[in-house]
């Protein structure tokens, strides 16, 4: 395959021979596509180099994104593994306040007799 540089070369030789060589109207008209061609070649370069900026651009700005994301993620999942050992502690906390007070009876007793009694107590309050 040919590179830029190259294509160019060779149209600029069979430009020059053309223009050399053709009778004088001719030599005109190629020199206008000669010129029309490599205008039309620059634009292309630089509509193929901006879109090459724009590729890299974006590729930078996903690499962010991504990293953004995956900060989001283990602060999420971080946030439920400390709700979960709230969670925990505060079921222990209960077990250990509910079973002292439980000794020796049934602990489905316990609590019940505890729910009864907070039963209780917001009735006084509601009152």
């Amino acid at each position: 395959m040919l590179g830029h540089g190259e294509v160019l070369a060779r149209l600029e030789r069979a430009g020059t021979y053309l223009r050399v060589f053709a009778r004088r109207q001719d030599s005109v008209y190629v020199r206008t596509l000669l010129t029309t061609t490599k205008l039309r070649w620059k634009k292309l370069v630089k509509r193929v180099d901006d879109k090459g900026r724009t590729l890299v651009q974006a590729y930078r700005e996903d690499k962010r994104v991504s990293s953004v994301v995956v900060v989001v993620i283990v602060v999420v999942v971080a946030a439920l593994v400390v709700s979960v050992v709230v969670a925990v502690v505060v079921v222990l906390v209960l077990v250990v306040v509910l079973v002292p007070n439980c000794a020796g009876r049934n602990l489905s007793k316990g609590l019940t007799i505890r729910v009864e009694h907070f039963y209780r107590l917001t009735a006084k309050t509601r009152e």
